[in-house]
């Protein structure tokens, strides 16, 4: 199908990929699918790249890497260089040290082409930043293609290289090595779709079948139709993209088999547009003016919109339609500034085309630049002071009757070194990730004791630990820790099959263990229960203090009594980042006790049993019911809901004050 022609047609569906991303992230209510552009994207990207190095091959029997990469270089390098370079720019003068921080890394990894990977890993991290967007998110799915430029031409070639020497056809070798990891990437993609839905967004692995999918029309022999066919498969492939832009939203399972409806709606295009008899009406729209300098600039727009978005965000707030418009205006006007200045001179400058290797020496020296200033961005971070562990106090002063810090010299832990302060049992296993269901031991205090205390429930049993922990050594306790990401022991919040099996699991273990003791902590954030939700036609409080409830009596049939312990109030902003800006006035980092923390399910729940006792920490994280970013040294939250292990220990004598005694 490919015929070396450039096509204005494949710049109108460029056009219409980036339009429907825009429409999308800017707000508009219509597009909450448009992310599937990228997915056009990714066809169109491995229909054009195989068409020219497959016409290559077949040619001159191979294939010049060097000046293939140097004209992959020169199309994509400088202008993701720039972008890259003004977002360090803008988060240094916007962002916060721990923001910043973490922008910096994203920097780094995009610039070496493997950001998707680090999104991924950070997808299935529970104690990665869970609100926060990187200005160069969007850059994954460029690191996706780098890829995918890298192995691809050695791919063919490898592929092809007997056939060449004995001077056969080298269509069949290439129609395996399409078909193979088209496929293989197609069944990964569903299967670990369906498993960790956000991990796999990110893949290089779930999305290879894309490009694969563009590659093989490349393949194809070009079509001969009459136009009025040629113009239904057009509208019907335009109909598939549509129906995804204004059907698919954040729910969706994606990409999985989701995706095959943009792709293939993208692929029946291209098909019209190929057609020997010409293009038909609606691929002339396409291959129109306005349509191709929108796909002229597509690049672009792809690169600038996002952090325009993101910075508007931060300096607005959650932005209206018409603030998300405003932003992909500023972002156009980049757009047309940057392509006129930077993208078309250097895509057509006959320099890096004599030498491929000067290509190549553009892009060391633009990936250098660009992680040169993510380092630079960290080193213009002011210090935060880490106030060695024997200094905190956290709770206790409130026992104390001393006063909270306004102001703090040293903090602990340091809010840019959260990573060293998770607690025992992420570090050994006993945290479960998603997909994990059995516990190791798991065991801890004194392991011979006869007095078993389990802690039961998701990442709010596991803030805890620390605390528990403590009381183990102290008492002679043997603590098992039953905690996993993401699953509530509460089974009406979490319903899929991955938390059923846990709590199965869990309570099995539970009843083996025979304990004198159990705690529970569980998500307990109204958006999950309160605010008029409904699950299964019931208002949603009801059906999930029912279900806690009958937990609960689950629990105490075990023997056991139980402890409830309480979920904190949510913070309405990023604590650690707050207070790395603001250590001379925390009070920027306080912030009120909700009304609806005052009468949570939890606390029906635990009324309602008999043998169990709820226990609240709040007046500790929140005197007077004002909570607070830092308390005796000691940083409080470590996100917006979660606390830190360090302060979570200083709760100790607080949390054994409440607990039903143990004989």
């Amino acid at each position: 199908m490919w015929t070396g022609a450039f096509r204005d047609d494949i710049q109108g569906i460029r056009a219409v990929a980036i339009v429907i991303a825009l429409l999308a992230h800017a707000g508009f209510p219509f597009a909450t699918g448009g992310y599937v552009g990228v997915d056009m994207f990714f066809v169109l990207s491995g229909f054009l790249i195989t068409g020219l190095l497959v016409t290559e091959l077949e040619g001159t029997g191979k294939i010049r890497l060097g000046k293939f990469y140097a004209r992959r270089v020169k199309r994509l390098v400088p202008l993701a260089i720039l972008v890259l370079a003004a977002t360090v720019l803008a988060t240094q003068l916007l962002f916060s040290p721990v923001r910043s921080q973490m922008i910096s890394g994203d920097v780094i990894a995009a610039a070496a082409h493997f950001v998707n990977w680090r999104f991924s890993v950070q997808a299935v991290d529970y104690f990665a930043p869970d609100t926060v967007v990187s200005p160069v998110q969007h850059y994954w799915s460029l690191s996706v293609e780098e890829q995918f430029y890298l192995l691809w031409p050695a791919l063919l070639l490898a592929a092809t290289l007997w056939l060449r020497r004995s001077g056969r056809s080298i269509r069949p070798a290439l129609w395996v090595a399409v078909a193979v990891p088209g496929i293989l990437s197609l069944g990964y993609s569903v299967w670990y779709t369906g498993q960790s839905p956000d991990p796999a967004y990110f893949s290089t692995l779930t999305r290879v079948w894309e490009l694969a999918l563009g590659a093989a029309l490349a393949l194809m022999p070009r079509p001969s139709m009459s136009r009025p066919v040629a113009a239904a498969l057009t509208y019907a492939g335009l109909g598939a993209v549509v129906f995804a832009t204004v059907t698919y939203d954040g729910t969706t399972a994606f990409p999985g088999l989701a995706a095959l409806v943009p792709t293939l709606g993208v692929a029946a295009i291209v098909i019209a547009g190929s057609n020997a008899r010409g293009l038909s009406v609606p691929g002339r729209v396409l291959a129109s003016r306005p349509f191709c300098h929108v796909g002229d600039i597509s690049y672009g727009l792809y690169l600038w919109h996002w952090p325009a978005l993101i910075f508007a965000a931060e300096i607005w707030g959650p932005l209206s339609l018409w603030q998300g418009v405003a932003a992909v205006a500023v972002a156009w006007t980049l757009t047309e500034v940057s392509h006129r200045l930077v993208e078309q001179p250097f895509r057509y400058a006959s320099y890096f085309s004599i030498r491929p290797r000067r290509g190549l020496v553009l892009w060391a020296g633009g990936a250098a630049t660009a992680i040169g200033a993510a380092l630079v961005l960290v080193w213009a971070q002011p210090s935060i002071p880490t106030a060695p562990a024997s200094a905190v106090a956290g709770a206790a002063i409130l026992d104390d009757d001393r006063p909270i810090e306004r102001r703090a010299t040293s903090i602990h832990p340091n809010p840019l070194r959260l990573g060293d302060d998770r607690g025992r049992l992420p570090e050994d296993g006993c945290f479960l990730p998603k997909g994990e269901s059995e516990h190791p031991e798991c065991a801890y205090g004194d392991p011979s004791s006869e007095a078993t205390v389990i802690l039961f429930g998701d990442s709010k049993a596991n803030q805890h630990f620390p605390a528990l922990e403590f009381l183990a050594r102290k008492h002679g306790w043997r603590l098992v820790g039953l905690v996993k990401a993401g699953c509530s022991p509460v089974p009406a919040v979490a319903r899929d099959d991955d938390c059923r099996a846990w709590r199965e699991a869990a309570l099995e273990r539970i009843d083996s263990e025979q304990p004198v003791l159990i705690a529970v902590g569980s998500n307990y954030w109204p958006g999950l229960a309160e605010a008029g939700r409904r699950i299964d036609g019931r208002p949603a409080s009801e059906v999930v203090t029912e279900s806690f409830t009958a937990m609960l009596s689950r629990l105490r049939e075990s023997g056991a009594r139980v402890a409830v312990v309480k979920d904190l109030p949510r913070a309405p902003f990023d604590v650690p980042e707050c207070v790395s800006e603001s250590l001379d006035d925390l009070e920027q980092c306080w912030f009120p006790v909700p009304d609806h923390h005052h009468d949570t399910y939890a606390d029906r729940a635990a009324e309602a049993v008999g043998g169990a006792q709820l226990v609240d920490l709040t007046p500790a994280v929140c005197p007077a019911g004002t909570c607070r970013g830092v308390i005796g040294r000691a940083l409080v939250y470590r996100d917006h809901g979660h606390i830190t292990a360090t302060f979570a220990e200083t709760l100790a004598p607080r949390i054994e004050r409440q607990l039903p005694r143990i004989r």
